[in-house]
């Protein structure tokens, strides 16, 4: 599956377009031709990590985004800022029916198809990185995903899981298992030292008595009148306690009636009317002569104090019998509930329907009455189970129940405990046949993807003479789970760590050769591949071989590029040729949306492009691309004609445009002789061209890169460079007119 078409509406850098009219969507549009690969070029801040995150998010529902370290959900981090609608993503691909299609916010999300492997197809720089010097575990889980035992992790997951399970069971029940031994231990050491007592109590006798049915009954028995005997107690002193409550209660009522007696209305009017008139008859006492002490005065003094001690004794009396009532009220429930309790109890022990409809007297007669013989079953009961009724005998007895019953708990868990640690070595044993299966499928696995996958990669991508790597060597740990990486270095069996003898850009290389390795290994319907700044900390020598090796793989993978380096991408166009890439750029527009994502379809060849150029005043830029299209020209002509057969890559960087430019016009003479007259004629317009002339005596040739020493001074005007476009735009027209073959 190749990708025929992407739409994008409202992802991060792209805004959300809708047409005003129709009220219908118009979204940003990539159109991809049959059987072409993809570049997208674009300044940094223009939109390249919108499209590679839009496709991303489209195809695997997620974005991985770990160079950022994102701490916003993805549905966040789509959405385009200056939007409120649902951002939306389609895919259509080549000779697949319809397209697929995500958008954000839908109630029910359809899954992609191939989801589950579209992540292996997406390669930016961070995850060339990552995947190298990733920790342990993770490198574990992407070598055993790179060579396509995904069901071996899952079991290995599964089984790392069971071998989990079992020994927290186990350790469980080991810990279960100490605890009832402990008490077992508890219940045994206590009963060595009550069978010391009981022997100096009873003898040694007292070990061949058992606690017999009957004398269990009657134990039983006891214990219930023993409880009623104690219940009848406690009723009793209840009752009595409320009976005294009453009875202060009925002394304190007499006591009000005659401290109220004691208060004398009328006295203390008349004394009210004896002041009153004294002292309006005497408005200024005179003391006695005698004692100098107003005799009326103290005598209403004396009556007032006796007066107000009565009614304070009334108030208080008030008071005592306030707070008795409430004792009473409280006391009362609770002691007829406690006979009436008891009452049951000792129905259901006599066998008897005694009811006294909550008259506590009758009920505290009656049981009063019943106590002694109640005690005396008690007695005769007691005297009856002898030596069965004492305490430490019958702990003795319950000590020896519980210890039966641990031993029965004892074997049950030591049996569960045998078992899981039977299920752990049938563990180990499954472990230890799963790794010397597997370990020999691991070691060919890799050495296999280290030998035609990573160092054949890496190898095409170092091709200079100062490489020093042979090749890679991945090894593994079934057991502790753990890759590692070697190196041999060339022209030596000398093994290094290149994770930390590599520079940077080496390891770039490697870690581009494993994610390659991968698509390559999983060998799913997906046939593209998206990467995001490929020669990101890769140098210039280097970038050469990286073109070579995508076009190489372009046969059987479409490309899907972003790139901010312009000479990587004219290159890259180049090399691989108009008619297996689709081109698009970038840019920003702030006409309508602040910072909106503009794509725009780049020129279909170096001509178009000259020209775009020209009309933008660079002239500089223009006349480069004239070069480059005639330089072009040349080299394919020779190539596809077979002019000279030493056009290899290697020796193709070091051949001068004169010499290419000679191979050619011979080779077309001795061709095509009845043309020779007109063929002169077109070589002879570019080598009288001033600019071309320039170039032919006195610059090397090197297709693959723009050279920067052009004829200085010479481009000044516009139909200087008008007239470069056009003399290379008939030469190319009369070379397809002549050799009736399509040049790009």
């Amino acid at each position: 599956m190749k990708i025929s078409q992407i739409k994008i509406n409202g992802v991060r850098g792209f805004s959300h377009q809708l047409d005003s009219n129709t009220n219908t969507e118009t979204p940003h549009q990539i159109n991809i031709a049959s059987n072409s690969s993809f570049i997208l070029f674009g300044e940094n801040g223009t939109g390249k990590s919108s499209f590679f995150d839009a496709l991303e998010w489209a195809l695997t529902g997620e974005i991985a985004e770990e160079s950022k370290q994102r701490r916003i959900e993805t549905k966040e981090f789509i959405k385009n800022i200056h939007s409120t609608n649902n951002p939306k993503v389609s895919i259509s691909f080549h000779n697949s029916q319809g397209e697929f299609t995500r958008e954000l916010g839908l109630s029910k999300q359809l899954k992609f198809e191939h989801e589950s492997v579209a992540q292996y197809h997406f390669i930016e720089s961070n995850r060339i990185t990552v995947f190298v010097t990733d920790t342990r575990n993770n490198l574990w889980r992407r070598f055993l995903e790179l060579i396509g035992l995904d069901e071996l992790l899952e079991f290995q997951t599964q089984l790392s899981y069971a071998k989990t399970i079992i020994q927290e069971g186990a350790s469980s029940q080991k810990t279960t298992l100490d605890d009832k031994i402990k008490q077992k231990q508890s219940f045994t050491s206590k009963n060595d030292d009550l069978a010391e007592n009981l022997t100096i109590k009873f003898g040694e006798s007292w070990k061949n008595k058992t606690i017999t049915d009957e004398a269990q009954s009657n134990l039983d028995k006891s214990h219930t009148i023993k409880s009623i005997i104690d219940n009848i107690k406690l009723g009793i002193v209840l009752y009595n306690e409320v009976e005294q409550f009453k009875n202060s209660y009925a002394d304190l009522k007499v006591k009000l009636e005659v401290a109220k007696q004691q208060i004398s209305f009328s006295n203390i009017a008349q004394l009210l009317e004896q002041a009153e008139n004294y002292f309006k008859q005497n408005p200024d006492v005179v003391n006695c002569p005698v004692c100098n002490e107003n005799t009326i005065t103290k005598t209403v003094i004396d009556n007032i104090t006796t007066q107000k001690d009565n009614v304070n004794s009334v108030l208080n009396l008030e008071e005592q019998i306030t707070n008795l009532s409430a004792t009473l009220k409280s006391k009362n429930p609770e002691l007829n509930q406690k006979l009436q309790s008891t009452i049951q109890k000792f129905n259901k022990q006599y066998d008897k329907n005694i009811v006294f409809d909550n008259s506590s007297k009758l009920a505290y007669d009656y049981l009063n009455v019943e106590l002694p013989k109640v005690e005396d079953d008690y007695k005769r009961l007691k005297e009856s189970i002898s030596i069965q009724i004492d305490n430490e005998f019958k702990t003795y007895h319950d000590n020896c129940k519980n210890i039966d019953k641990l031993d029965t708990e004892i074997a049950l868990i030591e049996e569960d405990f045998l078992l899981k640690d039977e299920i752990l070595k049938d563990y180990e044993i499954v472990a230890t046949n799963y790794k010397n299966s597997y370990d020999e499928l691991l070691e060919e696995e890799l050495q296999d993807i280290s030998e035609t996958y990573v160092t054949d990669i890496y190898n095409q991508l170092n091709q200079t003479d100062n490489e020093i790597i042979d090749n890679f060597k991945i090894e593994h740990d079934i057991t502790k789970q753990e890759i590692k990486f070697s190196a041999t270095l060339k022209n030596s069996e000398t093994l290094i760590d290149p994770i930390t003898m590599l520079s940077t850009g080496h390891l770039r290389c490697l870690g581009f050769s494993l994610l390659m390795a991968r698509v390559k290994k999983k060998n799913s319907a997906l046939k593209f591949i998206a990467i995001d700044d490929p020669i990101y900390a890769i140098d210039h020598e280097h970038r050469y071989s990286l073109i070579n090796y995508l076009c190489n793989e372009a046969k059987n993978y479409q490309f899907i590029i972003t790139t901010s380096d312009r000479n990587f991408y004219d290159i890259f166009r180049n090399k691989i040729g108009k008619q297996s890439l689709t081109s698009y750029k970038t840019q920003l527009q702030t006409s309508q949306i602040p910072h909106s994502v503009l794509l725009k379809e780049s020129p279909k060849n170096y001509l178009e492009e000259a020209k775009i150029h020209l009309y933008s005043n660079d002239y500089r830029a223009s006349a480069l691309y004239a070069r480059v299209a005639l330089e072009h020209c040349l080299f394919d002509l020779a190539e596809k004609k077979k002019f000279k057969k030493n056009l290899e890559i290697g020796k193709r960087l070091n051949i001068s445009l004169d010499d290419i430019f000679s191979i050619v016009l011979d080779g077309l003479r001795r061709e095509y002789t009845e043309n020779t007259s007109r063929i002169d004629k077109e070589f002879t317009c570019i080598t009288n061209n001033s600019y071309f002339k320039s170039l032919l005596t006195n610059t090397p040739l090197n297709r693959e890169i723009h050279q920067t020493n052009e004829f200085v001074g010479f481009l000044n005007t516009k139909a200087e460079i008008e007239e470069i476009i056009n003399i290379t735009d008939a030469f190319k027209s009369y070379i397809l007119e002549l050799t009736a073959k399509i040049q790009t």
